[in-house]
């Protein structure tokens, strides 16, 4: 298309767009001439013209206010639902329409409409009085009208206040006695049980309010919480979904329900939607390592090694010789049989060892390293991990690796107390006699011998031993005495 041509396309285009807003506008003008005449019918027609022609949040809401006085609630409510769906509203109609939303709400007592109607009103205008409406609507549903149970939750605070958290509990519970619907000492004793750690009893104060107050964002963040902790993954997503469409958003909260749902829909197989999760929490902290691990660890699991190697490598340049980013790197090439992975599972281990928090996962990368060092006979490089990695996550293959390379550098003793764990085949055994007779265990390195010169193969290699031959000759001598009538 040559230049010209595309200019009068755009000239064209431009020329169709302002016909369109000029009769838009005139709709619009000739509705509120009629509207303030108070001719609604001629009123609604031309506004009516007006959002047919386009978004025009303006005409929305006079429409709107024209059902809305004929006592037409319904429409009303629709008019002012588009009204603040609209991008082009002046601010002050927009606060109006939200405000009617919200009275046509509590006249039906839809308090959870009340809460997602002031939601939207905080994240399009930031009304403080929007946040303290859902506050309001909260405390009087935790709230009751017994007198005694008042007093005794009123002590429990105080006792609180005042550290003392156990009275302070049996001052809440006395008030649940007292009133058993009362959920402001249910929710105190939930609070406090969740921050001791008594889990069980803070699901079951806190799920009770959750079950009254579904519109209670905070309730559902620390429900998510639990579940998630517990490995429950459906059940946290529920409530990590009720805290995002009740409470009232902010960057630490979007960016924690974010990576803890995207983390739950993970682990139940849900990878699409753990990625929007992940990217989500990425455009909330572009920094941030763990949704970057997570959008690879998806990657990984679709087989995806490209666009998940892209993702490691943004996260290994904005954290520099992290474990886990090592680790999920190291484990690509693993898997595409690239040898790059012994470097990437050693800086890894370096990783740990230098301020890392050993877990579980690396229990394969140690065998894979202990395997390739002791292969090229790096021994000091196997002792160094043997040496760090607890004893309890080393395995038969890591044992025998560990007693091999001990003897290589002649530490007998220690080669010892590793063959000593293990179920050994022949040709270890008779490593372990060795071991016994240059460390001056001669009773065992016999011990250990005698089974094994039963079979020429060790006999042969025995006696060719400086240390072996001579046990094996008194093996030898005693057998004939043994076998004098």
């Amino acid at each position: 298309m040559t230049k010209n041509r595309r200019f009068k396309r755009i000239a064209a285009a431009a020329i169709v767009f302002a016909t369109c807003y000029s009769a838009q506008a005139d709709y619009y003008r000739d509705g509120i001439r009629n509207y303030t005449g108070k001719n609604y019918v001629k009123a609604r027609e031309y506004l009516l013209k007006a959002v047919e022609t386009g978004d025009y949040g303006n005409a929305y809401y006079f429409l709107g206010e024209i059902e809305r006085n004929a006592n037409n609630f319904e429409d009303a409510e629709k008019y002012y639902e588009c009204a603040v769906s609209s991008k082009t509203i002046s601010r002050g109609y927009l606060k109006n329409a939200y405000w009617n939303l919200l009275a046509f709400a509590e006249r039906v007592q839809d308090y959870g409409k009340v809460v997602k109607i002031s939601r939207g009103m905080w994240l399009r205008l930031g009304d403080g009085s929007a946040k303290r409406k859902i506050d309001t609507i909260i405390n009087k549903f935790l709230w009751t009208d017994n007198e005694p149970a008042i007093e005794k939750y009123r002590q429990g605070i105080r006792l609180k206040k005042e550290g003392d958290q156990g009275n302070a509990l049996k001052a809440f519970s006395d008030a649940l006695a007292a009133d058993p619907g009362y959920l402001a000492p249910r929710f105190e004793i939930g609070m406090i049980s969740y921050k001791k750690g008594d889990m069980d009893r803070a699901l079951s104060n806190l799920e009770t309010i959750a079950g009254k107050i579904v519109f209670y964002a905070e309730v559902h963040i620390i429900l998510g919480e639990i579940y998630y902790n517990r490995g429950a993954y459906s059940r946290a997503i529920t409530h990590l979904d009720k805290a995002q469409e009740y409470g009232i958003p902010d960057r630490a909260t979007d960016y924690l329900i974010a990576t803890k749902r995207g983390t739950c829909r993970f682990q139940t197989g849900d990878n699409e939607n753990a990625l929007e999760d992940f990217k989500s929490a990425l455009s909330i902290d572009p920094t941030a390592l763990q949704p970057m691990i997570m959008i690879a660890a998806v990657h990984i699991k679709e087989n995806r090694y490209d666009d998940a190697m892209k993702m490691l490598n943004r996260a290994n340049s904005a954290h520099q010789d992290n474990p886990v980013v090592l680790f999920q790197i190291g484990s690509i090439y693993y898997r595409e049989d690239d040898a790059r992975y012994v470097k990437y599972f050693d800086r890894t281990f370096d990783a740990i060892k230098n301020g890392g928090e050993y877990s579980e996962k690396y229990d394969r990368i140690v065998s894979l390293l202990l395997a390739e060092h002791y292969k090229n006979r790096d021994f000091s490089r196997v002792t160094e991990i043997i040496s760090f990695v607890p004893g309890d996550r080393l395995n038969a293959d890591n044992l025998l690796v560990a007693a091999r390379t001990y003897f290589e550098i002649k530490d007998y003793d220690r080669s010892i107390d590793y063959f000593e764990k293990l179920s050994l085949s022949g040709e270890d055994s008779f490593t372990l006699s060795q071991a016994y007779a240059r460390s001056g265990r001669k009773e065992k390195a016999k011990e250990t011998l005698s089974r094994l010169i039963r079979d020429d193969r060790y006999l042969k290699k025995a006696r060719s031993d400086r240390n072996l031959s001579p046990l094996v000759r008194e093996l030898e001598a005693s057998s004939k005495e043994n076998n004098v009538p």
